[in-house]
């Protein structure tokens, strides 16, 4: 084959088409699918960013109805109403207390934890009961229901085998919420 002749010709052609195919896969091909990957995922933090600017934009409303919320009368009784920190740590066990003496389930202790002296502040207790199943539902349905708010946060429990009966030791986390606590 000569140099210069029509099949010469097209046979550079095609291998310098074959060569830019190749340098298309190999190079140019995944350059591009990474640009996309990169434009996808700035797109995913821009979607999250928008979010964060509408939420905290309504900050300021959020505030004036935990305002209102705190002066309405009605929701009074969704608080732990006490002097102190200690007092309304003391009223949240006692509610645990009563939930389990009501259910018949033993309070073997019970422990203020996670508190927070906030404006509208958590007050956590880990208590550590002995009940049966049917006990354990009715102290949590107990727990679920009460007034003040309170919520179950953690549920451990463990089987324990007394004589012929069957207990179960169970830890709970429990919180409260307090407002206007000093």
């Amino acid at each position: 084959m000569a140099r210069g002749t029509p099949t010469a010709r097209l046979l550079a052609v095609g291998l310098a088409a074959a060569f830019i195919v190749a340098a298309w896969i190999g190079v140019a091909a995944p350059w591009l699918e990474r640009i996309e990957g990169d434009r996808q995922r700035l797109d995913r933090q821009h979607a999250l960013i928008v979010g964060f600017e509408r939420t905290a934009a309504r900050a300021d409303e959020a505030r004036a109805r935990l305002e209102r919320l705190n002066a309405d009368l009605r929701t009074s009784r969704l608080w732990l109403t006490a002097d102190s920190l200690g007092q309304a740590a003391a009223a949240l066990q006692e509610l645990v207390k009563s939930a389990a003496a009501a259910a018949g389930a033993e309070l073997i202790s019970a422990q203020a934890v996670g508190q927070d002296s906030t404006a509208s502040g958590r007050l956590g207790l880990r208590a550590v009961l002995a009940a049966d199943m049917t006990s354990l539902q009715a102290v949590l349905h107990a727990l679920e229901t009460a007034e003040p708010v309170t919520v179950v946060e953690a549920l451990v429990i463990r089987p324990r085998q007394l004589g012929s009966a069957r207990v179960l030791d169970v830890q709970l986390d429990v919180v409260g919420f307090t407002r206007n606590v000093p």
